[in-house]
């Protein structure tokens, strides 16, 4: 067992949740890891990577800086090491969510497992769909998605 899980277990869960929450900086600019840093990198005797923390602290960065273009979020993001994660066989509770945002893009397995989810939660899900004339995305609520999808089952020739 490693130290990052020898802590873990004397700390509270909503703590460690509360402690990897970051607010998303959004900027014009992309993060740059130098070819050069990326090259000094090392393995140890198992094949895991040795930290770096100037390495670390870009990798970090590059999880939690977006295109300015989506500042209208405000998003935060969760980082949790996975030592940690895997502590809590990768369920950490976190009973502040309110709502799901599914991309535009997603797929309908997915969508659909988090609806289930969303469900069994009673929690709002809200499925984004992208405007056929503008650059924007609308917010969709899951009854359409969920009639189009029993509407499938009919198979009406027809339709």
């Amino acid at each position: 067992m490693s130290d990052n899980v020898k802590i873990a277990s004397s700390i509270s869960t909503p703590f460690i949740t509360v402690a990897g929450l970051f607010p998303v900086i959004y900027t014009a600019n992309r993060v740059n890891i130098p070819r050069t840093k990326l090259q000094k990198l090392k393995l140890n005797a198992n094949n895991e990577l040795v930290h770096d923390s100037e390495i670390d602290a870009l990798l970090y960065k590059t999880f939690i800086v977006k295109s300015a273009k989506w500042n209208y979020e405000k998003e935060w993001r969760i980082i949790i090491d996975g030592d940690i994660c895997k502590y809590f066989e990768n369920k950490l509770p976190f009973p502040y969510i309110k709502r799901i945002f599914l991309g535009c893009k997603m797929k309908a397995h997915h969508i659909d497992t988090l609806i289930e989810i969303a469900d069994e939660l009673n929690v709002e899900v809200v499925l984004m769909t992208m405007d056929n004339k503008k650059f924007v995305l609308e917010a969709q609520k899951t009854d359409s998605y969920r009639w189009d999808k029993e509407r499938a089952k009919w198979n009406n020739p027809l339709y």
